[in-house]
């Protein structure tokens, strides 16, 4: 086995082939979609494959078999822009949301902002500016404890509510 790519929703398997010696290319038991290429390079194409962790399998009829773990990853949904929510906060209430922006993280606030600005107060000391997003609680539990890029940009999902209500 050559290597194994993924991108998106798709899975390819690249196989040296170094003889005619006939070859089996599975991922969790499943065929692959398409076989491509003249050898000495065989690339085995798996499509549509669901989010989850498999197992790609090369067999010959020799008896040799190579086993290697491959991750396909959750696609990420399309960010929703400030203006999307603002102009209709509630055509998003109670669903998951991607929303981008700048990540500020002050003595009492953690908000996700537009925009960040110089706040006048000492050089390189930016606030938020533009409209805001409130991060409701504290740091991700996931996240607790590792560096955090603050005032940068970040793509922060959530469940997205009104204030003081609570979770669906």
């Amino acid at each position: 086995m050559e290597g194994v790519g993924v991108e998106d929703t798709t899975v390819t398997v690249l196989l040296r082939v170094y003889a005619g010696v006939d070859v089996q290319v599975t991922l969790d038991g499943q065929d692959a979609d398409q076989v491509e290429g003249p050898p000495p390079i065989l690339r085995y194409v798996f499509e549509n494959v669901a989010p989850g962790t498999y197992e790609a399998q090369v067999r010959d009829v020799v008896g040799h078999h190579e086993n290697l773990e491959v991750v396909v990853p959750q696609v990420a949904e399309p960010a929703v822009s400030f203006n999307d929510l603002f102009a209709s906060p509630d055509t998003y209430r109670g669903t998951e949301i991607l929303l981008e922006g700048f990540f500020f993280m002050g003595t009492e606030t953690i908000v996700l902002s537009e925009l960040l600005e110089p706040s006048g107060q000492a050089a390189g000391h930016v606030w938020p500016k533009g409209r805001m997003v409130w991060v409701e609680g504290s740091i991700p539990s996931d996240i607790y404890g590792r560096p955090l890029p603050t005032n940068s940009n970040w793509a922060i999902g959530a469940l997205w509510k009104r204030a003081g209500e609570r979770p669906l």
